[in-house]
């Protein structure tokens, strides 16, 4: 199966006091840290952000919004659409506990029929951490000029399938692994989490 990653760096930042994309994790730029962590796995590997140079030194290619301000939507929009692959692994920019042994897990879990592959842990589905196929583009796109910005809109659309992350084998040793940075307290936790976690 032909899969490229997109990692979607975002906008603007509302809900935090600085530009959480220049957040620094482990001695490095939360961006590239992602971006590292899927070269691992994927022969392609790109930033979506709403500007050309939102992460410097960045050796990835960043590809700007097609249809800027509409949200991850648009950014996942854009990723298919420059994609080579008929698939693409969606990881926001700022999740810093995504590993490879769950995304492969997750691979192997892609029925032949499906538009996108979306995971469901306990807080409800993670579109931001998802597979997307190309044949998602004409339903996206129809959404994105009717102002319809909310990514699970599309599954009444679409062949998606709901994937149980609590059937990762592994899925005990990291119970962070969704987890996001919008807020100031998220960092302050994700502080914490990161000396559990090791």
């Amino acid at each position: 199966m032909e899969i490229s990653a997109a990692v979607l760096a975002g906008g603007l930042s509302t809900r935090f006091p600085a530009d959480k994309m220049q957040l620094q994790i482990q001695g490095e730029n939360i961006v590239y840290h992602n971006v590292r962590l899927l070269r691992g796995l994927f022969p392609e590997v790109f930033v979506v952000a709403n500007q050309k140079n939102r992460i410097p030194g960045l050796e990835e290619e960043c590809i700007v919004d097609i249809y800027p301000k509409t949200g991850p939507l648009g950014a996942i929009y854009t990723a298919l659409s420059f994609s080579k692959s008929p698939w693409v692994f969606t990881l926001a920019g700022d999740m810093p506990f995504m590993t490879l042994d769950y995304i492969q897990w997750a691979i192997s879990q892609i029925p032949e029929d499906a538009d996108a592959v979306i995971p469901k842990d306990k807080k409800g589905h993670q579109p931001l951490s998802a597979f997307y196929n190309k044949s998602c583009i004409q339903v996206i796109e129809k959404n994105l000029h009717s102002g319809i910005y909310k990514i699970l809109a599309i599954c009444s659309e679409i062949s998606y399938k709901e994937l149980d992350v609590f059937s990762f084998p592994q899925i005990h040793q990291n119970p962070y692994l969704f987890y996001n940075i919008n807020t100031q307290e998220d960092w302050e936790k994700y502080l914490v989490f990161q000396n559990s976690f090791g």
